[in-house]
């Protein structure tokens, strides 16, 4: 006869799977609607770019897919006039473009569509592997709405005019991740499986190594630091069990699954790291390719009010001698060094922080607390404090869309322009244009710009700066002779922005559509 204590667990296990069916529902609502009503309203005389957070990453994603939409599979750099060799870096993005190519769709869309499959991916992961780290069922379900929907305390620190991570670092949290590009959401997912099985193996669904190398395979292509981490946590665990534990007793899962990540993922980061610094124009983007961690006040703003529970929570949670899920403590700590570790790609390991974080704190909490009311009450606080930063990330992207905003709309007649140049100028084509505009060309054409983007120019502040004072006037066609190595000059409304242009002689008009020309460089 079935036990009452067995009748509840069911029950409990059968509330956290419908909580999860629901966030999905919700977070493919909300991660994608705002896409939806930016494009609907984008009116008779804008289209728009595609993205509604970070642009500035989000169309060097598209550009990289146009390169896979023209056959490539070595990626060269789309804002460097400089032509390189390439290299098999960014794969997955190429991937897609090649996707695209075959199926016939527009870039844009499958980027969307994409997003939301890895959305779902990340969730299905993240679904499970609270259901094998939480022993407690009862603080599963608080865990999980905490790290799909949560964020930090940065509404908080808004009010005193200052913009901290958890509105803009989105591969901390799964819910920004979600909302901005399909690698994050992946990413976190993939890392999420890989672990799974040392919380607990005979619990996890994902235990078949010979689906490990694919897996990490798959990581090292759409998240190389995820191998990294990986790596550590294993590695750490492994010295753990090894060394650490009285009985030594080494589960065989913790050494199998170290040797296989490293095989099957070292020798592709080994490649990134050769590709970038045998190739001097990957040498010179990854010299400014800089991604400092935020200061130590806006990571404690950033993860509150949950991170204010860790601390308390690690001395409690240790008292009680963790079992497999250490890990989890493990991930927490190693995260938080690697972010302060003095190097340029600090902030690359703030993925994922999030979950640990959230997973830590709720597991101290119920272990700390036992009075229902008051743990519900925490439980709620946690919530409350914790959704404002997203709902006010989303009503900023509303506003975006309200006015038209130039980093997320792209003038109808620029539009027209960059159609025309990609079906009628060549692949290697150049095209000069305001660095503003230079942001959209590789995207929407696949052609090279002077200037687009902070890290993928080389030189990026001196061909900025040169293209800004070009189109103001303060340049003549003497001076600017060095930027003529491009055959095309794009003058359109923003161009026209950056001061008074008169346009120089030896240019022959090859395109006019309301504000916008472009013109052939002779040479």
């Amino acid at each position: 006869m079935e036990s009452k204590s067995s009748k509840i667990d069911l029950m409990k296990n059968r509330e956290f799977f419908w909580l999860f069916l629901v966030s999905l529902i919700i977070l493919i609502v909300f991660t994608s609607l705002p896409y939806y009503i930016a494009e609907q309203s984008a009116g008779e005389d804008y289209v728009f770019g595609g993205f509604l957070m970070n642009p500035l990453d989000g169309n060097s994603y598209l550009a990289k897919m146009y390169q896979g939409y023209q056959g490539d599979w070595k990626y060269t750099l789309p804002y460097t006039a400089e032509l390189s060799e390439g290299a098999f870096i960014f794969e997955f993005y190429l991937f897609l473009g090649h996707i695209a190519r075959i199926t016939g769709s527009s870039l844009g869309a499958l980027f969307h569509i994409v997003r939301m499959i890895c959305a779902v991916i990340m969730l299905v992961a993240l679904y499970h592997f609270i259901k094998v780290a939480v022993p407690d069922m009862a603080a599963r379900p608080l865990a999980f709405i905490l790290a799909v929907f949560g964020s930090g305390l940065g509404w908080v620190a808004l009010l005193a005019g200052k913009v901290t991570s958890d509105f803009w670092v989105a591969e901390a949290y799964p819910f920004l991740s979600a909302f901005s590009n399909p690698h994050f959401s992946l990413g976190i997912g993939l890392t999420l499986i890989l672990i799974s099985p040392i919380v607990n193996w005979r619990k996890s669904l994902f235990q078949r190594e010979w689906a490990t190398p694919f897996l990490v395979f798959t990581l090292a292509i759409v998240y190389p630091f995820g191998v990294i981490l990986v790596l550590i946590l294993l590695g750490l665990m492994v010295f753990w069990e090894q060394y650490l534990r009285a009985d030594r007793s080494l589960p065989r899962v913790y050494p199998w699954r170290f040797i296989f990540i490293l095989i099957f993922g070292a020798p592709v980061l080994f490649y990134y790291l050769w590709a970038i610094f045998t190739d001097p124009m990957f040498s010179a983007w990854n010299s400014q390719n800089i991604t400092p961690s935020p200061g130590i006040i806006d990571f404690i703003v950033s993860f509150s009010p949950i991170i204010l529970f860790v601390m308390p929570a690690l001395v409690m949670l240790l008292k009680q001698k963790l079992g497999n899920d250490r890990v989890i403590v493990f991930w927490f700590v190693v995260g938080t060094i690697l972010l302060f570790f003095p190097w340029n790609l600090q902030r690359r390991f703030i993925y994922g922080l999030y979950i640990p974080i959230v997973i830590v704190g709720v597991m101290g909490i119920y272990s700390m607390l036992k009075n229902k009311r008051s743990l519900r009450r925490i439980g709620i606080a946690l919530i409350v404090l914790s959704l404002p930063t997203n709902i006010i990330m989303l009503f900023s992207a509303g506003q975006g869309i309200v006015t038209l905003n130039e980093s997320i709309y792209i003038h109808k007649d620029e539009e027209r322009a960059f159609i025309w140049i990609s079906n009628n100028t060549p692949e290697n084509s150049v095209i000069i244009a305001a660095p503003d505009t230079g942001l959209f060309i590789p995207a929407r054409t696949g052609r090279r710009v002077i200037y687009g983007h902070p890290f993928e120019t080389i030189s990026a502040m001196t061909q900025k700066d040169k293209l800004e004072r070009f189109y103001r006037g303060d340049l003549s066609i003497e001076n600017i002779s060095p930027l003529l190595q491009g055959d095309y000059l794009f003058y359109g409304p923003r161009e026209k922005e950056l001061g008074n242009y008169t346009i120089p002689e030896g240019l022959e008009l090859v395109f006019e559509r309301g504000e916008v020309q472009v013109f052939r460089v002779k040479r």
